[in-house]
């Protein structure tokens, strides 16, 4: 299989994985979860509480959570398995636990892990601002890696570089999620004004990701 793909396929493994984990960590806590969302987009399957949809590399996990239901249902007493009715630093650790989790395997099974975790948040931005460029050199780079290495190893560098990113501060990534449950106060709606301002950055970053990776697989194919 070329190693193009297979980085594709080892991205695609990391997001179930982290989000079932992050599942799992809610339920121990005794939080329900309404929902696990493996992707984003059209709904293509459900079975259960699984749902599989168009975009597979997004995807969340939906929590009960007494706030939504009171815009949806009017006065809502909030319930001891609801998400909001956590105290402050369990909802903090549930967005967090499947990035830590994926990320405890990685570094197990790859003794460079460390090193390659630590590189990724200057990576992730700066392959972001520069998508023709840098991004191209680091795809390269692990599509060599890929090429000598076996899947397991590939797995756990991926997971590595996209456990960074899950972890930045941003609205959209899991760090940003936790850092949220710490500012806020619990049963409210109430966001910090400065998070707004990290909302288009947050999308921006991992758009800038994909087209890159689409330009690398297009060279790829046509020897560009």
């Amino acid at each position: 299989m070329p190693p193009e793909i297979t980085i594709l396929l080892a991205v695609l493994l990391y997001m179930p994985l982290h989000l079932t984990l992050m599942a799992v960590c809610a339920r121990a806590f005794g939080v329900k979860v309404r929902e696990i969302s493996i992707g984003s987009g059209p709904l293509l399957a459900q079975f259960g509480i699984v749902s599989i949809r168009a975009i597979l590399l997004a995807g969340y996990v939906k929590l009960k959570d007494t706030r939504e239901e009171r815009g949806e249902k009017g006065d809502v007493k909030p319930a001891p398995d609801a998400y909001d009715s956590q105290p402050a630093w369990i909802r903090a650790v549930i967005p967090l636990s499947g990035c830590f989790f994926v990320l405890a395997f990685a570094l197990g099974m790859y003794e460079d892990g460390w090193r390659s975790f630590g590189a990724a948040f200057a990576q992730i931005f700066l392959g972001a601002l520069s998508p023709l460029s840098v991004a191209q050199e680091y795809l390269r780079e692990g599509a060599a890696f890929a090429a000598s290495n076996n899947f397991i190893l590939l797995f756990a560098l991926v997971a590595t570089k996209l456990s960074a990113c899950n972890l930045l501060p941003l609205p959209h990534m899991n760090g940003g999620q936790a850092l949220m449950a710490l500012c806020k106060p619990r049963q409210t709606d109430a966001q910090p004004k400065w998070m707004l301002w990290l909302i288009l950055p947050g999308l921006l970053l991992p758009l800038s990701w994909i087209g890159a990776y689409a330009v690398f697989i297009w060279n790829a194919v046509t020897g560009g």
